[in-house]
């Protein structure tokens, strides 16, 4: 079907994009950890200027809990689970478009990875934050795949 051939594309393309990304996140950890931090204490100094004693209070200690939770290895181990997770994607998709029922199944493993591993990694509110928003994006996608779960065999 040309719903599913779209699909699949558009999953080629994101997660083909996702790699390119995190092989660069992945290469350059140290300069990406540090760009980050200084662009969060930026936004934080911001908002600091604007903020009463206790804002400012739990924005230092939200700023401290990014800062940690953004190092070079999490960086990398990160990457390296998100190129995992979006080949497992892209595997997926390609088998769907040739209308395998496994390729949905290696879809769901390849979301899951990607729901888990902020969890893990990061941990806490910020772990917690990009596993749910990762959640709701891969539900809605493996929703619309669903859709065409009857065709494939």
């Amino acid at each position: 079907p040309a719903f599913l051939t779209t699909l699949c594309f558009l999953t080629f393309f994101w997660n083909g994009m996702k790699i390119l990304n995190h092989v660069s996140i992945f290469q350059e950890a140290e300069k990406t950890a540090e760009t980050m931090s200084e662009s969060m204490n930026q936004t934080m100094e911001m908002f600091l200027s604007k903020a009463s004693e206790k804002e400012q209070e739990e924005i230092q200690k939200s700023l401290e809990v990014m800062n940690q939770s953004f190092t070079p290895d999490n960086l990398r181990n990160a990457s390296l689970v998100s190129i995992f997770s979006a080949g497992l994607l892209i595997m997926g998709a390609v088998w769907m478009m040739y209308l395998r029922k496994r390729g949905f199944y290696t879809y769901l493993a390849g979301n899951f990875v990607g729901v888990v591993a902020p969890i893990t990694i990061f941990g806490g509110q910020l772990g917690w934050g990009f596993g749910i928003l990762t959640l709701v994006i891969s539900a809605l996608f493996i929703g619309i795949y669903a859709i065409h779960f009857k065709i494939l065999s």
